[in-house]
């Protein structure tokens, strides 16, 4: 019998027990090491497209980009905003609040154990329900190799069209994170676009901006170039990563995606 995407996230493959020879440990600041090292960072951009339809399917092609991810020894594979439950608020509208889940739900749950099963760090996107009914969040999920969570990051902004099913978070400054590699930052569609937002990623001085979306292809060049820091951009069926001065490093149009390795 075929195994679900949903059964595939609690299998240990072998390919796992190769890669990793010593359990995990933890430094003082709480930052697990994997395979990557201070300046150094492996990305696996997956632009998948997502489903209104068949979700199970996406599941399963999340599936197969964590084995390719670990096969290409990527530290970190980014998946497109609102990916997991295939959500899009333009083709659901109303239904749209069927598909959203809460942070810590079953699909939350499912990201975490797949990203333990497979040791790499993942990062996906979801409708969330908030603890305010009728509120939903874009969020944007990254996941650890230990299990856990290490931040769920929501949208800070959004078009006209999304206006009318998602809320934007309250607090607008920007999110960063510590990695080995260097300090990451996110940004979620219309985010990228936004002056306010922009500066203040910019001020921060990241490393590294991890950009989603859904839909409509983002001006992630000019991200990069206004904050002086690499961006890489993951969309439907498009994904590209840009150096600090705006310069295209690599893309992919499809699903098939691309590794690549940034330095700082």
């Amino acid at each position: 019998m075929k195994r679900s995407a949903w059964d595939a996230a609690y299998v240990q493959p072998d390919v796992r027990e190769r890669r990793f020879r010593t359990s995990y440990r933890a430094d003082d600041e709480k930052e697990w090491e994997v395979s990557m090292k201070k300046g150094k960072m492996k990305l696996m951009i997956a632009p998948l497209q997502g489903s209104v339809n068949d979700t199970e399917q996406v599941l399963e092609k999340i599936v197969e980009s964590c084995r390719k991810a670990i096969a290409q020894k990527a530290d970190l594979l980014c998946f497109p905003e609102l990916i997991l439950n295939g959500a899009d608020p333009e083709a659901l509208g109303l239904k749209i609040y069927d598909r959203a889940q809460p942070a810590y739900g079953r699909l939350h749950q499912w990201l975490e154990h797949l990203s333990h099963t497979m040791g790499i760090h993942i990062a996906a996107g979801m409708v969330q329900q908030s603890m305010i009914p009728g509120r939903l969040y874009s969020s944007y999920i990254i996941c650890c190799p230990d299990g856990h969570t290490k931040n769920v990051f929501q949208k800070r902004y959004f078009d006209d069209l999304d206006q009318l099913y998602m809320t934007g978070s309250t607090d607008k400054k920007p999110v960063s994170d510590p990695f080995a590699f260097g300090t990451v930052t996110y940004a979620l569609g219309a985010d990228m676009d936004t002056p306010e937002y922009v500066q203040q990623i910019a001020a921060t001085q990241t490393s590294l901006i991890l950009a989603a979306s859904y839909g409509r292809k983002r001006d992630a060049g000019k991200l990069a170039k206004s904050c002086s820091c690499y961006v890489a951009y993951v969309g439907n069926g498009y994904g590209a990563v840009y150096d600090p001065d705006g310069k295209l490093l690599a893309e992919a149009d499809g699903e098939e995606g691309f590794t690549y390795e940034i330095m700082i």
